[in-house]
């Protein structure tokens, strides 16, 4: 027999006895941290290195909403807690509040490497798949691949390229809290419930609710599946403690973030989010409706999207090359067109999961056993049905109905980010087992081919006859000249054939690569480079057709700088003219917009309009019955004090309007009505300076103030947001209305320093019982969810981050003993 030469290790690499040095066990986590800075320094190298920023629709939209609260912010040094700049004015909430009470917040800024913004959270996302990679016992070269196809999804460059941020930054932290739960199930339960408590309470004050509700659903099935495989086993004990343990942790994640989850949840009672008090609104009771919320449903051929990038044609407004047909059918006058032809009314790209990771999932439900294969088959198709909305309504209808809470929540496509964690989760633990020969080569090489043929063979089938049979076609395509839109069914048609091949390729490449290894004719190492470079390769490759720094002439920029990121909010003549007016409060209409989907008016002036997807729902109600009807009344008694309009030469105008009522009046006459309906009706016709309207179950404090006196008086002092001064002068008990919106809890009155009631009149504005003579009126708004729920969360979050700090150190302890009697 031959000998066979002994293995050289480099003096880098071995240690004085020749065994590896403890350095080189730290390459791969030293190579997966340069592979996800490369790759974030990549797709924002302009935000970095040129100071730039995306033109993000919807951070504009929150630059005019929180202008405000902002301002007030960077003057006082405190949070105002409330608006007034749109809706009449609305809690500051989930506009723009700081919830300071979470002292998480540095750990988490420390895990993004400071990076700015949003760029942050992919480099966040990719370490956190990461790490539950590590914590699933997979190795850390392999677990690179891990961490690109879970950041590089195309839905989280999507949503940064749109501007939401706080969606993108609860994703990026859903990892960490499947890895606390998996150190939990390793039985290492003191680390486990630390990085437990720790993720919850960074994802928690994430502030997007509806990201954490679909973990939650991901993990109350691992629960399931998990419990039967430890009956089946008879380790129930540690089930029970694994599990009470997460449960635990969680409830501190809760309470770390006390202030803003008790402030969201008492302000989601009293918006589009809460129950209707009109009879005549049959949908909402207690939630959403039903067609808003599944407005967003993934179409029935859409999931095809998760193998094929570009199978539904992208975008509504994708950039296409010089040489497409409908480039060229237009004389090259439009670049930007809208390619997509699918169910939703309009979307910036594909929910694309890698070619060559669905291989490899589907590759991972044949030969990978457990509760893992059992718990990621199940959840990953429910995360597609739940994405289909009123395309699958039977199912969904059941879920809207009967999930508690899910009717709260808009865009069920979302739902979708599950199988961004769930596909390579599994994906890459059966190519570690097949890598590590912990599947028999007969079953693995079964699977690859049935996973090979099912995923190579789709794609397959679209590249070869997806032309006829598919429609390609779009009701966009009505606003087109007939050759123009058969132009764009073409261009659609050769980017889902040139993307079907693109993942053909790709899984050719992968299904070889796992072949060879299986076989014994490629190295592990070998094997893994080259799936670490395909996923590269493929992610990023359709992931820089979102965000990129490419500047095509007639097409709008990706990036701009902060100067032309401020010129969005150029005041017009009409807000110059406007701002001359040193009155301290009213409000403005702005008609040459679509008022009540656009917050850039608020950026200036205090809006009768505005964008927010959680607005009062009694505001929302007044929108559809009188102030979308042009009703006078109502908007006199809003104090409208200026309109906004189309002048001759188009340009806006300022019109101002002599009706307006002012910030506060007294009233002759209040009639009281038996609910919200006759109180929404009253307001077709009255004269809201001698008449208020309030509901028989508010109106007793306003018994014996209903005497008119017209030399009585009442003016606005000092204005804050959040804090009002009026004095008047009354001979008689009067009832005073105010046009500032009705919101409880929250909103405190004094008169001369003595606690006052505040009643809803009509059906939006506040009132109040004044006694006759001279006095002061003071409005706070202080609501105590928000200041008692402070005090928790800083005490609960202290408490995590003592735990955390001695886990560590009890880990790094048991390390040390580990290693001197390994010594």
């Amino acid at each position: 027999m031959a000998k066979t030469k002994p293995e050289v290790k480099s003096k880098a690499t071995r240690g004085t006895s020749g065994e590896p040095s403890r350095f080189s066990k730290f390459f791969p986590y030293i190579g997966a941290f340069v592979v996800f800075l490369a790759v974030t320094l990549i797709f924002f190298s302009p935000m970095l290195l040129d100071d730039k920023k995306l033109d993000q629709g919807d951070v504009n939209t929150y630059a005019g909403a929180s202008k405000e609260v902002q301002d007030f912010r960077d003057k006082t040094h405190t949070e105002p807690l409330w608006t007034n700049s749109m809706f009449g004015g609305m809690p500051a909430f989930q506009i723009s509040t700081y919830f300071n009470g979470n002292l998480t917040q540095p750990v988490e800024k420390a895990l993004g490497l400071y990076l700015p913004e949003y760029s942050g959270y992919l480099f966040i996302a990719a370490l956190g798949f990461y790490i539950l990679m590590l914590v699933l016992g997979i190795d850390g070269w392999l677990s690179i691949a891990g961490g690109i196809a879970y950041s590089l999804a195309t839905y989280n460059l999507i949503i940064i390229e749109a501007g939401h941020n706080s969606k993108m930054h609860a994703i990026s932290l859903l990892p960490y809290v499947v890895a606390g739960f998996f150190l939990l199930w390793r039985k290492k339960y003191l680390l486990g419930a630390a990085v437990s408590m720790l993720a919850f309470s960074m994802l928690i004050s994430a502030n997007h609710v509806q990201i954490a509700y679909y973990l939650f659903i991901t993990l109350l099935i691992a629960g399931i599946v998990f419990l039967i495989f430890s009956v089946r086993d008879g380790d129930i004990k540690h089930y029970i403690m694994a599990f009470g343990i997460f449960a635990a942790c969680g409830v501190m994640g809760i309470a770390s973030n006390l202030s803003l989850l008790w402030t969201t949840y008492e302000y989601g009672n009293s918006t589009i989010r809460g129950k209707s008090d009109l009879t005549s609104n049959t949908q909402s009771k207690g939630g959403l409706d039903r067609d808003y919320a599944f407005q967003w449903s993934y179409g029935k051929m859409e999931a095809f999207n998760l193998l094929i990038a570009n199978f539904t044609g992208g975008s509504d407004r994708q950039v296409l090359d010089e040489d497409a047909k409908t480039v060229q059918a237009t004389g090259g006058r439009y670049r930007e067109l809208p390619t997509y032809w699918g169910d939703q009314p309009f979307t910036s790209g594909p929910m694309y999961l890698g070619a060559l990771m669905l291989f490899l999932f589907v590759l991972g439900l044949i030969v990978v056993d457990g509760p893992m294969k059992w718990w990621l088959g199940i959840v990953t198709p429910l995360a597609i049905m739940l994405a289909m909305g009123h395309n699958l309504s039977w199912f969904n209808n059941f879920v809207f109905d009967h999930f508690p809470g899910y009717n709260k929540f808009r865009t069920v496509t979302m739902s979708m980010i599950i199988c961004q964690l769930t596909v390579p989760m599994l994906g890459i633990l059966a190519l570690y087992r097949i890598m590590n020969q912990e599947v028999t080569k007969e079953r693995a090489l079964n699977g690859l081919y049935i996973a090979a043929g099912i995923t190579g063979g789709i794609c397959l089938i679209f590249l070869v006859l997806g032309g006829s049979l598919l429609s390609f076609s779009s009701p966009a395509d009505q606003q087109f000249q007939a050759e123009i839109a058969s132009a764009l069914k073409a261009d659609r048609r050769s980017l889902l054939t040139g993307d079907a091949l693109r993942s053909l390729i790709l899984i050719v490449i992968g299904a070889g690569v796992v072949w060879a290894v299986i076989q014994e004719k490629l190295s592990r190492n070998i094997a893994t480079a080259i799936i670490v470079v395909a996923c590269l390769f493929d992610y990023m490759g359709v992931g820089r057709r979102f965000i990129n720094d490419d500047q095509i002439s007639g097409v709008r920029p990706k990036w701009v700088s902060a100067s032309e990121s401020k010129s969005n909010f150029n005041p017009s003549p009409a807000d110059q003219a406007i701002a001359q007016d040193q009155s301290l409060d009213y409000r403005v209409f702005n008609t040459t917009v679509n008022s009540f989907n656009d917050a850039s008016t608020s950026y200036h002036h205090k809006s009768v309009g505005g964008y927010h997807a959680a607005k009062l729902r009694r505001y929302q109600e007044l929108i559809e019955n009188h102030i979308s009807k042009g009703n006078m009344s109502v908007l006199n008694m809003l104090n409208t004090k200026y309109f906004i309009q189309k002048g001759q030469n188009g340009a806006p105008v300022a019109a101002q309007n002599p009706g307006a009522c002012g910030n506060a009046w007294f009233v002759s006459k209040v009639v009281q009505v038996a609910n919200a309906d006759q109180e929404m009706d009253t307001l077709k016709n009255f004269d809201p300076r001698q008449t208020a309207f309030v509901d028989v179950k508010m109106a007793d404090p306003l018994k014996g103030y209903e005497n008119g006196d017209t030399a009585s008086s009442i003016r606005l002092l000092s204005y804050e947001p959040n804090h009002l001064m009026y004095e008047y002068t009354s001979s008689k008990n009067q009832t005073g209305i105010f046009s500032e919106i009705y919101y409880q809890p929250g909103w405190i009155a004094t008169v001369d320093g003595k606690e006052t009631p505040i009643v809803r009149a009509n059906y939006v504005l506040r009132a109040m019982p004044l006694p006759a003579g001279t006095h002061k009126i003071e409005m706070k708004f202080h609501p105590g969810s928000y200041y008692t729920g402070e005090t928790v969360s800083m005490a609960s979050s202290l408490l995590i981050l003592l735990l955390f700090a001695g886990a560590l150190f009890m880990e790094f302890k048991k390390k040390k003993g580990e290693e001197t009697v390994g010594a």
